[in-house]
């Protein structure tokens, strides 16, 4: 079998059972049995032959018990040498980044029936889950491919690059995790895998054995990489706050902690409503990835002050106004009033005292957590956004007041003093050479439209 891995071939785990490597077997022969591609040209015949030859070596191989029991044997032995030798002396080159990592020699991605890596990624796939959930990716960035669409779309599934995991599931918003900011990626049941606690994806066709396998193998090479100190890295060095300052990271928090709540909730107007704020959060850090997109030349201090908190929740003033119009357009004030106030209770008062951290003993209720925002002096900038977005005529209107307010943020008076005047100095920055009131326009009218789909989904659920 050359270098192939025989449970890989087959996705097994080292230890299973002979049935398990039976019904393994037989799924596989069914999977690549070249009658099956009788239709589709010999080089698809020629390939189907191949994959049926490793998997019968495989099952050859698996089937011999004295195999298996080298097998063991050899890896016993010589774990204790691979572990002193994995751990890098000091002045050594640094080990493998998160994409060396995810190909070691170890683990075989042939074999799957709709788990894809590079460079054996079909372009056909490849284009359309970029087109579909990671328009900002680069074909050539793409490491490893999960289609978990029905006929072979792939316009649903999980996509990794070397700095960031994208997924998209159906009827659902797209989701994206930077490399840096996960901390535990783990299968769970279900065909399901958790980032940093919380479900981040759901299959509907992938094999269980198969992403379970896959996700596995995820967390395997971000922990090598992070030991080693390769491609999952912390936020980029420049002007932003100092490590005593404010969080970062605070909103995407609140996003996964309500997208978790709407996972759990049993009752469908509540999981309705989670799902609608979780939307609203995801759109505010969609200007950092349109700036992507559109190849905007920034510095490390822009990139960081663009995905910042300071940034997002600005942004996010808009996508609440915004939110608040739609539903009140389409179900009347009563209900838009009401949907503020719980957004208000949950989202936006807790994300300002998380960031300021005031001297609270023990958790505050939220009436000392209302008395604290009519308090604030972010509490009072907040509700003039508020106003302002919302007397707005039209979005040119918003784009003027958005482009005003920016240079500005609700949030900067949290930072040190020289802190404040970098963020200013990169926000003016910002404004002279890239944030001009046609591209805010631009980016404003697409999250819009992001936020009036949610808007959409939300009713339909609840009236």
């Amino acid at each position: 079998m050359n270098s192939l891995d025989p449970y890989s071939v087959l996705g097994v785990r080292p230890n299973a059972s002979q049935t398990e490597i039976e019904l393994a077997y037989k799924g596989r022969r069914s999977q690549y049995h070249p009658d099956r591609y009788a239709n589709e040209g010999e080089e698809s015949i020629a390939w189907a032959t191949g994959m049926m030859q490793q998997v019968n070596e495989a099952y050859a191989l698996l089937s011999d018990p004295a195999y298996r029991q080298g097998r063991k044997q050899h890896e016993t032995r010589d774990s204790g040498a691979r572990s002193s030798q994995e751990a890098p002396a000091s002045g050594d080159p640094a080990p493998a980044t998160f994409a060396a990592a995810l190909f070691q020699s170890k683990w075989s991605w042939d074999g799957l029936e709709r788990i894809f890596a590079r460079p054996r990624i079909p372009k056909n796939k490849l284009r359309a889950a970029i087109d579909s959930y990671a328009w900002d990716v680069k074909p050539g960035e793409v490491l490893v491919l999960v289609d978990d669409t029905l006929f072979g779309g792939a316009k649903e599934g999980v996509l990794v690059t070397g700095d960031a995991i994208y997924a998209k599931q159906k009827f659902e918003e797209v989701k994206r995790i930077p490399l840096f900011k996960i901390s535990k990626i783990e299968p769970l049941s279900n065909s399901r895998m958790a980032m940093n606690g919380v479900e981040f994806f759901r299959c509907n066709v992938v094999d269980h054995g198969e992403f379970g396998m896959f996700a596995a193998r995820l967390e395997a090479a971000r922990k090598a990489s992070v030991d080693g100190g390769g491609a999952t890295r912390p936020a980029p060095e420049g002007r932003e706050p100092k490590s005593d300052g404010p969080d970062e990271g605070v909103i995407e928090h609140f996003e996964q902690e309500i997208a978790r709540m709407a996972n759990e909730s049993s009752e469908s107007q509540q999981a309705a409503f989670m799902r609608l704020t979780a939307s609203m959060l995801a759109a505010s850090s969609k200007i950092a990835r349109m700036l992507e997109k559109e190849e905007a030349e920034l510095s490390e201090e822009e990139a960081f002050v663009v995905s910042s908190d300071l940034f997002r929740f600005e942004v996010f003033t808009f996508i609440l106004s915004d939110t608040l119009a739609a539903i009140q357009n389409a179900a009347g004030q009563t209900r838009a009033m009401k949907a503020l106030e719980i957004i208000m209770s949950i989202v936006v008062i807790p994300i300002l005292i998380s960031k300021e951290r005031p001297n609270f003993r023990g958790v505050p209720s939220e009436q000392e957590q209302f008395e604290w925002f009519m308090r604030s002096p972010r509490g009072a900038a907040f509700k003039h956004r508020m106003k302002v977005f919302g007397s707005a005529q039209d979005l040119e209107d918003s784009v003027s007041a958005f482009v005003e307010h920016i240079q500005a943020p609700i949030m900067l008076d949290l930072y040190e003093e020289d802190e404040q005047e970098a963020i200013e100095e990169v926000l003016g920055d910002l404004v002279e050479t890239v944030f001009d009131e046609e591209t805010v326009e631009v980016m404003l009218r697409r999250i819009q439209r992001l936020v009036r789909s949610a808007v959409e989904r939300y009713l339909e659920a609840t009236l």
